[in-house]
């Protein structure tokens, strides 16, 4: 063959449209497909393999006398799209799985591979663009490698199995070696990070050091106190200029004290110790001396009769919004007059009466007005009715409070209003005497009549602490365990055929026989492609069915909402 010529050509025509009648819809039209069909194998075995199968192989192959030659290509696939045709997508080279293509390679399976046999020379670049026909491949506005459509891969580029000994990346402005130190327009990222680059230039620290700038853009480390004795940092310049730091103790010289003077009063006089001089700064003492005695004026009484006791002729009395406070010790005690009026307390909180009296003993304070047997009653508050304890006789015990506020009680066993009920922490009666509402030992709320919400955003449900998540492990009939009363379940992604039905168990033990157990389909699932069900409810379980509704075969991890609601069947 000379002269430039083709060896073996195949023209494939297309010249009108193909019938309608046609059964293929798709109308693929190829020149030359050469099929290489396997149907048994080649004797081989596990570990053994055998048989190499290629559906095409071209060969290029040039022998020693052929030299001074242009060029050697297994293949050259030009594409030749004229002005005035049209179409969606083109392709230089496109490597396509059929529908039916189920089996990867259990070593290898890549769509683009590159190998040599032994002894080959090898190649300076795998894959490689240039201007091999008189113009750039790419377009000013191309792209050299790109993934088109939205997909979920692991990798991008791995070349995590070789040793690279120049760049992993070179671009302009960009350079990634071998080792993963990356240059970027000049900003040169190593280890140890250099201070101008935000870093500090060093690579090691100790317990203590501090960092400080020893010269203009440099970090330097300053070891930290190793000494047994307290150390401060201290710094000297020259006037004009900075110094580094080191650690130095304090001395006297270096802070001026201040001298520490006194004042003494009438009753109390101070004496000072130490150095006075500096006191401010070092260790004094002050000695606190009495004289006389405290007038009453300046909150003492005035007197010393030697026996250390007041005696009054008349009336005590405070005016103004003062307190009065009577301490006893020992058998001393204060007698009040059994009739007329105490008016000890100030301002308009007077009690009188001939039966008006304090009696405080191991079971409290008590306020007695009137007959003592017959009504015990204690006011708080700033005006009549703010809060009042009380027993009224055969009424019972009250409690009431005409301000807003809470009431608070603490250190109660159980708090009841109305009529007890044994086991009982807090039950609370209607006017007419009966049982509305009941809080057990247990935390549990029983309400006889109707539970509900009013608010427009809110509702009756399940608070936080009282749901939970799991996660099928291996498949989506696998059964799962939540002991939630309300959660999510995280179905496993494995394959669900088109309209095709799978169950799981929940195992729960908060789920009893006459419960309902609500199911939903939460998220990470395709739009109107399931239905979800609760086909069986048992004491401590449930199933669960998710059916495909689709057209063909989903592979998503779909999260289940469950909420259990509690039933009886008496």
């Amino acid at each position: 063959m000379k002269g430039g010529r083709q060896a073996f050509v195949v023209v494939g025509s297309h010249n009108g449209a193909t019938s309608p009648s046609w059964p293929d819809a798709d109308r693929f039209y190829v020149t030359h497909q050469p099929i290489m069909q396997v149907q048994a194998g080649d004797g081989g075995a596990p570990g053994a393999q055998k048989g190499y199968f290629f559906a095409e192989n071209p060969y290029l192959k040039i022998l020693s006398g052929a030299t001074y030659l242009a060029e050697g290509s297994i293949a050259e696939f030009d594409t030749d799209v004229r002005a005035g045709a049209s179409l969606l997508s083109k392709y230089g080279i496109k490597i396509a799985q059929v529908a039916t293509d189920a089996v990867s390679g259990s070593i290898d399976d890549a769509a683009f591979a590159f190998g040599n046999q032994g002894g080959a020379v090898g190649w300076d670049t795998t894959i490689q663009i240039g201007v091999y026909g008189g113009a750039p491949p790419l377009k000013v506005t191309g792209t050299v490698l790109k993934v088109r459509d939205a997909m979920t891969i692991a990798n991008g580029i791995d070349l995590s199995a070789a040793t690279i000994t120049a760049n992993a990346w070179a671009s302009p402005g960009v350079v990634i070696n071998g080792g993963g130190a990356a240059s970027f327009a000049g900003l040169a990222l190593a280890s140890p990070l250099a201070a101008i680059y935000g870093g500090t230039g060093l690579s090691s620290y100790a317990l203590g050091d501090l960092l400080y700038a020893s010269a203009p853009n440099t970090l330097s480390r300053l070891a930290g106190n190793a000494s047994a004795a307290k150390q401060y940092l201290s710094q000297t310049g020259t006037g004009s200029a900075s110094a580094a730091p080191v650690w130095s103790t304090i001395a006297g010289a270096d802070i001026t004290g201040a001298g520490l003077s006194k004042v003494d009063d009438t009753n109390v006089t101070l004496t000072l110790g130490g150095s006075a001089s500096t006191a401010l700064l070092r260790a004094a003492s002050l000695t606190l001396g009495w004289t006389g005695q405290l007038a009453a004026n300046r909150g003492g009484t005035g007197v010393d009769n030697g026996t250390k006791t007041i005696t009054l002729g008349g009336n005590l009395t405070t005016a103004g919004a003062h307190n009065l406070t009577l301490t006893t010790a020992g058998t001393t005690n204060v007698t009040l007059p059994a009739s007329g009026t105490l008016a000890a307390l100030g301002g308009s909180n007077n009690w009188t009466g001939t039966n008006a009296f304090f009696q405080a003993n191991g079971a409290g304070l008590l306020v007695y007005s009137g007959s003592p047997t017959a009504f015990t009653y204690m006011q708080l508050g700033r005006d009549a009715g703010d809060y009042n304890i009380g027993v009224a006789g055969a009424a019972g015990q009250f409690f009431s409070t005409s301000q807003a506020g809470d009431a608070v009680l603490q250190g109660i066993t159980n708090f009841l209003m109305g009529t007890q009920t044994a086991g009982k922490r807090v039950q609370i009666f209607s006017d007419a005497g009966v049982l509305a509402t009941t809080i057990d030992a247990n935390q549990n709320l029983i309400q006889v009549g109707s539970l509900k919400s009013a608010g427009a955003t809110a509702g009756i449900g399940y608070a936080t602490g009282a749901g939970g998540t799991v996660t099928q492990a291996t498949s989506k009939s696998a059964a799962v365990t939540l002991h939630k009363v309300c959660g999510e379940i995280v179905m496993n992604a494995a394959a669900l055929a088109a309209n095709t039905t799978v169950g799981f168990t929940l195992l729960n033990s908060a789920i009893a026989a006459a419960d309902l157990v609500a199911v939903a389909i939460k998220s990470g699932a395709t739009a109107n492609s399931y239905t979800v069900t609760v086909t069986a409810v048992a004491a401590g379980s449930c199933r669960i069915e998710l059916h495909n509704t689709s057209g063909g075969s989903l592979s998503e991890a779909v999260v289940l909402s469950f909420v259990v609601i509690k039933g009886v069947t008496s």
